[in-house]
């Protein structure tokens, strides 16, 4: 992360393929761990935000006092990562907390959504998002890009789906759209799409 400088986690090539899927531990001279939403800390399986503390870490946010008071507690920086952690310490990112989508009291991570719409073969891209729903919060929709402009139904995908994710994070809409929205370094522009989705 930036607000971190160059420091962050490791996986040693050791482990890439035992704890295939984790970004590893903290490296040297630097503490992370995985916090719950009563602020208490993690332990082996659990899920929470993952939380980060070193020396290269920024101080502030510039004429930013608010985000900075939101960003650190206690000198640890927030990542706004949601992750799991393991009986070892090795830590999984499951999504970015602000892109959990809550459907009926259940958390989605749109990229475990994405990732298995992902494997349709007609799919070039896919965002996961969620659009405001006056009964369960929030319905799981999927903005997708297709080969040559294809169309693709909610009920190929549901199909698709069906057997590899539970019912409540299967999408019940399919947007097909020319492209998604990307910031300069590739970086889907989840918030853009939301807002769209919403509009």
């Amino acid at each position: 992360m930036t607000e971190t400088g160059p420091a962050g986690s490791l996986l040693k090539p050791a482990d890439q393929v035992r704890k295939a899927g984790s970004i590893g531990r903290g490296m040297f001279g630097v503490d992370l761990k995985v916090v719950a939403d009563d602020g208490a800390e993690v332990t082996a399986d659990g899920e929470g935000e993952i939380w980060m503390r070193c020396d290269s870490m920024m101080s502030v946010y510039l004429s930013d006092p608010s985000a900075t008071a939101e960003a650190f507690i206690d000198g640890w920086y927030r990542t706004g990562d949601v992750g799991r952690v393991d009986a070892e310490g090795y830590i999984y990112i499951a999504d970015r907390k602000k892109d959990v989508i809550i459907t009926g009291g259940e958390n989605v991570y749109s990229t475990e959504v994405e990732e298995a719409i992902r494997d349709m073969p007609e799919v070039r891209d896919v965002a996961v998002v969620g659009r405001v729903h006056p009964e369960w919060g929030e319905t799981v929709v999927a903005v997708v890009v297709t080969d040559e402009g294809q169309l693709l139904s909610v009920d190929e995908v549901r199909a698709h789906l069906a057997g590899k994710l539970a019912k409540y994070k299967i999408p019940r809409e399919v947007v097909v759209a020319r492209g998604l929205p990307r910031n300069p370094s590739g970086k889907l522009l989840k918030h853009v799409i939301r807002a769209e989705v919403n509009a």
